[in-house]
């Protein structure tokens, strides 16, 4: 089934997804939920949870995408706690 390259394609990706969301709240929470999801079921060997947490987490990725894209359709303002982005020469 999945190996471990493709686990950690599809971590990698989650992860860069949900680091495209604006605002800094749902970034981070998605990000620490990726993360809780992965460290929860890195132990786990039988093949069909496997299988079944291999559709789950494309799944969440493409919900993941929709949100993004939805977040981004709307303004908002930064929170003090961002740190701003550096000034490009």
């Amino acid at each position: 089934m999945a190996n471990r390259g493709t686990w950690i394609r599809i971590y990698k990706e989650l992860r860069r997804t949900a680091n495209q969301f604006p605002q800094y709240n749902y970034r981070e929470f998605a990000g620490r939920r990726i993360r809780d999801y992965f460290e929860a079921n890195k132990g786990n060997t039988n093949q069909d949870q496997l299988r079944v947490l291999h559709i789950e987490a494309l799944e969440n990725l493409d919900k993941l995408k929709r949100q993004v894209a939805v977040s981004k359709q709307y303004p908002y303002r930064p929170l003090v706690i961002e740190k701003p982005k550096p000034a490009s020469l």
